[in-house]
């Protein structure tokens, strides 16, 4: 009876802690890219747009802050906290890369403007899945969007291009894709991927199908979706043995005053429109190449505190029942 009651107590242990236990990771190609930046608009009289062009016009001053986060083997955060002591005018650009559904790449992001300031969430996220389906099929992807903003429409009612950039403007622009695993050679840090993959289209090497959004943001609540469409022919179809990367992708400006909340993620999922014939095959034929293990949350990390320490009562139960039977 006492013999059974232990083993119970051992297994009851075991079972606790190990129902918690993330999972192991496993070698493979997936990472993110994240960069977080802070702008001034103070060049920027109350009528006028605050934006940055690529060639370095515009009325925003440069990168004034920055933060990068992840690379190539790693899903992180890239947040950017600006705190203004004694005021209320703090500002943040926060980004997030894990994974979801399937171990898709999803994305969770939120950003907030001072009163003058710009603020803005760049990020990425990449995972490789290998087809081990016996004949070819199709492979698309869909990725959605559910966010709150601040956009008002009693402020910007006339649909006017750049709104996004006026006061209390915001923008959200998403990405989906579908790449082949060699446009990732060479790139291993966050600013190498940012530099040179963030949002790639069709035309350059390597990027097989894409899909984009980029929308000026009303207000309230709002939610998206856009899926990926083949660069060329054929290109979404996946042979016997293919490798291939999944990408999702996030990008929130937000202008003098303006937020964005993003925290209910931008997902990633096998495309709608495929058949559900071809998404059964695709969601048991995909191989993910790695599986992070996410960060206990608080109430996890109870469950393996509760476990472990029964699994060491057990085992001091056990000591001193056998220092007993040998005396």
């Amino acid at each position: 009876m006492m013999l059974g009651s232990r083993r119970a107590y051992l297994i009851a242990g075991a079972c606790v802690a190990m129902s918690a236990a993330p999972a192991v990771a496993q070698v493979g190609r997936f990472g993110s890219a994240q960069n977080s930046t802070y702008r001034s608009c103070q060049g920027a009289t109350a009528n006028e747009l605050c934006i940055a062009n690529a060639d370095g016009s515009g009325n925003a001053s440069a990168i004034l802050q920055q933060v990068y986060g992840g690379g190539l083997g790693q899903f992180g955060s890239a947040n950017l906290e600006i705190d203004r002591a004694g005021t209320v005018n703090d500002a943040y650009a926060r980004s997030t890369v894990s994974q979801g559904t399937l171990l898709l790449p999803q994305i969770s992001g939120a950003t907030l403007a001072g009163s003058d300031d710009r603020m803005n969430i760049n990020a990425f996220g990449f995972q490789s899945y290998t087809w081990t389906g016996q004949t070819a099929s199709l492979f698309s992807l869909a990725g959605n969007l559910h966010i709150v903003d601040s956009g008002r429409q009693d402020q910007i009612i006339e649909q006017r291009a750049g709104d996004w950039a006026r006061v209390g403007g915001a923008r959200a622009e998403s990405y989906v894709a579908v790449w082949d695993p060699s446009i990732l050679a060479g790139f291993t840090t966050a600013q190498d991927l940012i530099d040179n993959l963030l949002f790639a289209a069709c035309g350059q090497a390597g990027v097989l199908g894409v899909g984009r959004q980029n929308i000026t943001l009303r207000g309230g609540e709002f939610s998206s979706s856009v899926a990926t469409t083949e660069c060329s022919e054929g290109s979404l179809i996946v042979q016997p043995g293919q490798e291939v990367l999944a990408v999702s992708g996030l990008r929130l400006p937000t202008n003098r005053g303006g937020f964005v909340d993003a925290t209910h993620t931008f997902t990633t999922v096998l495309d709608p429109s495929l058949s559900q014939q071809t998404r059964d095959a695709l969601a048991s034929g995909l191989v993910a190449a790695v599986e992070v293990p996410a960060v206990p949350e608080p109430a996890t990390w109870a469950m393996l505190v509760v476990g472990f320490g029964l699994m060491a009562g057990a085992a001091r139960y056990r000591r001193r029942s056998l220092k007993v039977s040998l005396a």
